[in-house]
């Protein structure tokens, strides 16, 4: 990383800044999320097959989930995928992909 103030560093800046909008969201759906199906941080972490540290520490913003761990809590925890992927969109600043014909 560029710590001059070139635009390189402009870009990397806003990288960081979109992981941190990101993580923030992550971190209030989880819990969100969790709340609404009235489980104990212990359960979520089982059904995302991840030990319960590394949940709390998805939770709390503080790291962002594997792939395989984001499809887990698409699949078990949540009833609207697309509207969680587009709100994630939204919070990225990522414009709207063009529907498939």
């Amino acid at each position: 990383m560029d710590y001059k103030g070139t635009e390189n560093n402009d870009r990397e800046v806003a990288v960081i800044t979109e992981r941190k909008r990101l993580r923030a969201f992550m971190a209030a759906d989880l819990y969100d999320t969790r709340q609404r199906l009235e489980l104990t941080q212990a359960q979520m972490a089982e059904l995302l097959d991840i030990d319960v540290r590394s949940y709390a520490y998805l939770e709390h913003g503080e790291y962002m989930c594997s792939a395989h761990t984001l499809l887990l809590y698409l699949l078990r925890c949540r009833e609207d995928a697309a509207g969680f992927l587009q709100r994630a969109g939204e919070v990225m600043g990522t414009p709207q992909a063009v529907e498939a014909k």
